[in-house]
Parts: structure tokens; C-alpha cells; sequence
């Protein structure tokens, strides 16, 4: 063997072993981190949940005794909820890299009609119009 090869050896071997229990260390860390997670997750979802049965109850009560109109209070949370909701993008907004769709005149190569771009079909026979691809 060559002089220094087996020092370098020892040291590839010593390291990936450092680097694995170091890997090892993290992914156990992240495992917890998202137990913990899933863990919250779950009980927030329980708690939302005896919040409805609570709102749901009172709802019930009130309405027996005539004091809330249920169409109202559906109405508001619904107007509030769509408070909440951003608006839709526009469709430039949506897609900003996306432009329109140049338009031009383009024969039919059936009947030979002279028709905008958007409303052909290109087929095996050709460029056709919708009229003619249909």
C-alpha cells in the first residue's frame, strides 16, 4: 500500500460516519418537528370543532326563544366570510408571463372561408374552420 493511503481512508470512513450520525440527528429532529405539528394540528381541529357544537347550540336556543332569526346570522357570516376571501386575480394577474393569444386571418382549406385564428382547427387535411372540423 501507497504511504498516507490508509490515513486517507481512515479519515473518508471516520467522516461519512460523522456526517451519517449527524444526518440521523437532523431527520430525528424534523421527525419530532412534524409529530409535534400533527400533534397541534389535531387539536385544533377538536377545538374548532366544539366551537360549531357551541355556536350551533346557542343558535338553537336563541332562535327557540325568538330572539335570532337564523337567515340573518347566516346571511352576515356568509357576507364576512367574503370579506375575508381575497378577490379572483384578474386573468393578466393570473398568469403574467402568459400573453393574448395574437389573432389573425387564416383561408380554410375546405371551403376556402377567411376566419380568425381562434376559431379554426389545425387537422391531418389542413386548417380547417370550426364550421368545417366539426
Amino acid at each position: 500500500m501507497m504511504p498516507g493511503m490508509s490515513t486517507f481512508w481512515e479519515g473518508f470512513w471516520t467522516n461519512t460516519v460523522v456526517y451519517r450520525d449527524e444526518l440521523n440527528r437532523a431527520l430525528a429532529i424534523e421527525a419530532n418537528d412534524v409529530s409535534a405539528l400533527s400533534s397541534r394540528a389535531h387539536d385544533q381541529a377538536h377545538a374548532i370543532h366544539e366551537l360549531q357544537l357551541t355556536v350551533a347550540a346557542l343558535m338553537q336556543v336563541l332562535a327557540e326563544l325568538g330572539r335570532l332569526d337564523p337567515h340573518a346570522v347566516q346571511s352576515k357570516v356568509e357576507a364576512a366570510v367574503a370579506e375575508l376571501r381575497p378577490p379572483p386575480p384578474k386573468p393578466n394577474e393570473a398568469h403574467p408571463h402568459k400573453t393574448a393569444t395574437p389573432v389573425f386571418e387564416v383561408r380554410c382549406d375546405k371551403c376556402g372561408e377567411v376566419v380568425p385564428s381562434t376559431r379554426t382547427t389545425i387537422t391531418a387535411r389542413g386548417t380547417l374552420c370550426d364550421r368545417c372540423a366539426a
